[in-house]
């Protein structure tokens, strides 16, 4: 059934995906200190005897440098969360305007979809799959659930499994010291210490993946629209006749 289709018109998000760029190559580093100071930590854990609880003197020792690091890192990762769910929003908004209908979210749901605890383990990766496949130029905007048959990508893949072993590791490793830090023995509190700095690797190379796919999403955002002959427009709705309902 063919009818007219009320959708968001197509606004590039080439400007945008800069600024999240910048801001994930800025995060690696704060990750690379994050290594550094577990690593550190981890030498003097090494030094103390397993089986004994850790000495207050090395808590605090140790909650002092996370202090500073945090002072850091909790800045540059909120602003880097804040432009790229901006971002994830734009994109996702464009792919109806790109010709992909049958999407299971709205943009405001694929960006909730990174926030909302538990959830944000596994949905991010299909709301990055459907706009990785819906902004593919090589899927016929006139099919528009063809995008669903389109090829997804290894990059995503390894994204999204460095993203979500890293955030479980995380939760977990916050739990644990929440549960144990008044009484957690050396040994336990390397063994943590180790798991965290697994994490901080983890997450340097989820972020390289997501650099990679937010570089590529763009091109392909803006090489679609180009071959449909869509010229970037100003936030608004325009109707696109003849699309399948």
């Amino acid at each position: 059934m063919n009818s007219a289709v009320k959708v968001s018109p197509f606004v590039s998000g080439h400007s945008i995906s800069k600024v999240v760029m910048l801001l994930l190559a800025l995060s690696l580093l704060v990750s690379a200190y994050g290594v550094i100071m577990q690593y550190s930590l981890a030498g003097t854990l090494s030094q103390l005897d397993p089986g004994k609880a850790v000495p207050q003197k090395d808590i605090n020792s140790h909650a002092e440098k996370t202090q500073i690091f945090n002072m850091v890192s909790l800045p540059v990762a909120l602003l880097t969360a804040v432009f790229f769910l901006v971002w994830i929003h734009r994109v996702y908004r464009n792919l109806p305007a790109l010709g992909a209908r049958g999407l299971k979210y709205s943009p405001g749901m694929a960006v909730a979809n990174f926030i909302i605890p538990i959830i944000q383990l596994f949905r991010p990766f299909f709301v990055m799959r459907d706009i990785w496949k819906a902004s593919d130029p090589g899927v016929d905007a006139g099919d528009g659930s063809g995008w669903k048959k389109a090829h997804g990508s290894f990059m995503l893949n390894l994204w999204w499994l460095c993203f979500a072993v890293g955030l479980f590791i995380n939760y977990a490793y916050l739990v644990l010291l929440f549960v144990f830090i008044s009484k957690i023995e050396a040994g336990v509190f390397l063994n943590m210490t180790y798991a965290i700095m697994f994490a901080h690797i983890l997450g340097i190379l989820a972020t390289v993946m997501l650099i990679l796919m937010v570089r590529s999403i763009d091109h392909r955002q803006d090489d679609k629209s180009r071959h449909m002959g869509i010229a970037s427009a100003p936030p608004g709705n325009v109707t696109l006749k003849g699309a399948g309902a």
